[in-house]
């Protein structure tokens, strides 16, 4: 993405993200390619309906079902200063456009304020790329052009998911002992679909073992204790040849905010060590599910595991964990879960190695397999094409029900 990356600040409580975009246009055009309806059809990521002036009401509606009531979204007009600031809301969204005359040019800011509570917070990296789309398109526009069709929106959430701290795990001291925590946004997928990847289509019992994709080398896995398709699973984990906590894997989802995968380990104070190679560890497999929900099938380094393994934890000192080493490569570990392998590769295999392909001995590197993502078949996930944004495969801006 060569234009400039959109930044995540907290104002005001609300978590909102800023653009700016130095545009060729005077500001009187530009303002009416961004408050005009007719001609923010050509760039904005539903029809809008309005009148020019403050307090007017809003309409939103997305082209695929232009008739339903799920299709359409409302708000208001809550700033009015031709040609220097729109701003309207937006559902629980609040959008300001700010154009700043720059000579012969404009300087545009951008701010998209996430309504929704701190859960809105998870879902700003799919709508900082939605936006650079958008904003793509107005460019384009502007200047009589078009956009062209882009397939990398999903390495661009990845950015922008480590970028704004999306991607980290929490750890909180509880009754007896700690819990770790992760909340991930999954792009709106349906939830049942990510209960099939997660499950491999199998059916799940209490007190039988858990799906092998929820499980993790680091992590010795009991008895699932319980679980409500396709909504959340838990079992029971062990350490010594004893239950120490459980780990329980969760898809919530909400007509507004998206759909969220969470994690939840908990362990007991005595096992306070394992913290930062345990968040570490379900860092690397939530990114790698993550992928796998798209239909990719990454290798990972573990190196990165040690790496977010030096992470402060509860107030805990900085400290390395090493991650364990399997001695045996290509093998699954006991319970099925990522295992990670030593293996050697040269240079001019990197790529073979991406793409899950073991490449003959030069240069020791470790390797995650992650075999419980990529040592199994995974239906390659597809999408519903809601672009509205250029000629993007899926609008990552919106939902089912046409929300921001």
């Amino acid at each position: 993405m060569s234009e400039p990356r959109a930044r995540l600040r907290t104002v005001d409580g609300a978590p909102t993200l800023r653009f700016e975009r130095r545009l060729a246009h005077p500001p009187e055009e530009v303002w009416r390619a961004i408050s005009d309806p007719s001609q923010m059809s050509a760039w904005f990521p539903a029809a809008v309906t309005t009148e020019p002036r403050l307090g007017a009401a809003m309409r939103f509606t997305f082209a695929d079902a232009p008739e339903t009531a799920d299709s359409m979204s409302h708000g208001e007009v809550l700033e009015f200063d031709p040609p220097k600031v729109y701003m309207f809301r937006w559902n629980r969204d609040v959008l300001r456009f700010e154009l700043v005359a720059d000579g012969d040019a404009t300087l545009l800011i951008f701010t998209h304020v996430l309504g929704g509570g701190p859960g809105a917070r998870l879902g700003a990296a799919r709508s900082a790329v939605g936006w650079d789309r958008c904003l793509a398109a107005l460019t384009a526009a502007l200047d009589g052009g078009h956009t062209e069709p882009d397939t990398t929106w999903p390495a661009d959430i990845e950015y922008y998911t480590a970028e704004f701290g999306l991607d980290t795990g929490d750890c909180a001291e509880v009754a007896d002992g700690y819990a770790l925590r992760f909340a991930r946004d999954l792009v709106w997928q349906p939830r049942d679909r990510l209960w099939s990847l997660l499950t491999e289509e199998q059916t799940p019992t209490v007190g039988g073992p858990p799906p092998i994709r929820a499980t993790n080398a680091h992590v010795e896995a009991g008895e699932l204790v319980g679980v409500e398709p396709p909504r959340w699973l838990e079992y029971e984990w062990r350490h010594d040849d004893a239950v120490a906590g459980t780990v329980r894997w969760s898809f919530e989802a909400d007509p507004d905010l998206g759909v969220r995968v969470e994690l939840t380990q908990t362990l007991p104070e005595k096992l306070a060590r394992l913290r930062p190679q345990l968040l570490a560890a379900w860092h690397v497999h939530l990114e790698v599910f993550f992928a796998a929900t798209r239909g990719d099938h990454p290798v990972l380094l573990a190196r990165r595991t040690r790496r977010l393994a030096r992470r402060t934890v509860c107030g805990g000192p900085r400290r390395m964990i090493r991650p364990t080493i399997a001695g045996t490569p290509n093998r699954r570990s006991r319970n099925g879960g990522a295992r990670f392998s030593r293996h050697d590769a040269s240079a001019d295999t990197e790529e073979a190695l991406r793409r899950g392909i073991h490449a003959l001995p030069n240069e020791r590197t470790y390797v995650t397999e992650a075999s419980a993502i990529t040592e199994s078949p995974v239906r390659r996930t597809t999408f519903p094409d809601e672009s509205r944004c250029g000629t993007e495969p899926i609008n990552p801006l919106r939902g089912r029900r046409g929300r921001p």
